[in-house]
């Protein structure tokens, strides 16, 4: 059973070692919140989490590993 559930609100509790940033440049800090907007399962379980600013415009698109987010 995953940890965090699609569209969850999280926030960053650590920056991953080498982020994938996807096409957005954006990168995460500790406290950023964003949605769970893809989860895995195999190999193991990540999330992509997308942080999203008030225009509209997307912040970072970032893979995390389950104990590098909690919720909010």
């Amino acid at each position: 059973m995953p940890k965090f559930a699609m569209y969850q609100t999280v926030r960053v509790t650590r920056v991953p070692s080498t982020p994938n940033t996807w096409p957005i440049p954006g990168v995460p800090l500790v406290g950023d919140t964003g949605a769970v907007i893809e989860i895995y399962l195999e190999p193991h379980e990540a999330y992509t989490v997308e942080s999203v600013a008030s225009d509209g415009s997307a912040n970072w698109l970032v893979d995390f590993l389950p104990d590098e987010l909690e919720s909010v």
